[in-house]
């Protein structure tokens, strides 16, 4: 657990409306707390660690708690923050959002982008979209090292999850188009088998103070499981043949 010493500023993108802060290890990080809500930084902590275990990109996160002191001639930083564990994931600087274009020409990353398409299937995440048009990808460009960091969760398991707007819009729906086979599946099962060995560990480490009478963590955790155990049944790939 990191204590937040330092809100440096808010941040341009989100729409939680996450802050640039410093913590008592002396890293920076991008924070979300009672504006995210319980279930966003929930979903957040989860998908995040499972999607770190699939081999995505994330970057490291942590538990966290504000320093109070912070708050003291701030009642609206207060009022965003809340007084409860926060979410903090590790700032990386020079991040680019990713473009329709950029996809294109990022031949190294095609695998990348299938697993991408494929976890966020997986956890019914539709907030990563990205067209011709633009759009939200939630997928970015480290211009330090040329590589890319996937980030933002808040919204997955979504109940209103819709396959045929997924299928559409997601940023990796073109590499599952091109490279999707019987082979992958049965790879892609093992990947989230894997995964799934972790997660009651992964659960066992939410705090109380992210769930209330609406929404229970033993409720949580038991709708989590059930969206995640989807994948075992055919009609799950199916869908996205």
């Amino acid at each position: 657990m990191i204590e937040i010493i330092e809100i440096i500023r808010k941040m341009e993108q989100g729409f939680t409306q996450p802050y640039l802060c410093k913590a008592d290890n002396g890293k920076k990080y991008v924070i979300k707390g009672a504006s995210a809500n319980g279930t966003g930084c929930a979903n957040e902590w989860v998908i995040g660690s499972l999607g770190k275990s699939f081999g995505l990109p994330i970057p490291s996160f942590e538990l966290g708690i504000i320093n109070e002191a912070l708050f003291e001639y701030d009642s609206d930083i207060k009022q965003h923050f809340g007084t409860g564990t926060i979410f903090a994931s590790e700032y990386i600087p020079h991040l680019q959002e990713i473009t329709y274009s950029d996809l294109e020409k990022r031949e190294s990353d095609q695998e990348l982008l299938l697993n991408l398409f494929v976890f966020d299937y997986w956890v019914k995440n539709e907030d990563r979209c990205l067209t011709e048009k633009g759009g939200n990808p939630n997928l970015f460009i480290d211009q330090n090292n040329d590589l890319i960091v996937v980030l933002d969760h808040n919204l997955g398991f979504d109940p209103s999850f819709d396959i045929k707007s997924f299928t559409k819009l997601h940023v990796g729906v073109f590499s599952w188009s091109n490279q999707k086979s019987l082979f992958l599946k049965h790879e892609k099962s093992k990947y989230m088998v894997s995964c799934l060995s972790k997660l009651d560990t992964i659960t066992e480490q939410l705090p109380d103070d992210w769930f209330n009478l609406q929404v229970s963590k033993q409720q949580f955790i038991e709708q989590t499981k059930s969206i995640l155990a989807e994948h075992e049944d055919d009609h799950f790939w199916e869908a996205i043949k």
